[in-house]
């Protein structure tokens, strides 16, 4: 490692790890950038809106009586768990 010049001090990195670091940020900027850009084109937010209108959820109340059921069977268990369960089960279909 040397030491910069006006740095207060600080150490820069050797070559390698330097040019590593571009190349991993550059990497993860392109990255969003593409991952972005496909999304747009492909319409994505409107095809998640249009599978999301088609799922046919169960109500408030029977997610209750699911959780009260998973409480029964598993007092450890957590009610979020069983909304994961749910989320999962609808959107099996969907790929």
């Amino acid at each position: 490692m040397t030491r910069e010049a006006h740095g207060g001090g600080k150490l820069i990195p050797p070559h390698d790890v330097l040019t590593a670091e571009l190349d991993k940020r550059l990497e993860a900027k392109l990255n969003a950038a593409v991952s972005e850009r496909i999304l747009r084109e492909a319409r994505a937010d409107e095809q998640i809106a249009a599978a999301l209108a088609a799922i046919a959820r169960p109500d408030a109340a029977a997610l209750q009586a699911a959780i009260q059921q998973l409480f029964a069977d598993e007092p450890e268990g957590e009610w979020r768990d069983r909304i994961e369960t749910t989320a999962n089960k609808l959107s099996g279909n969907c790929a």
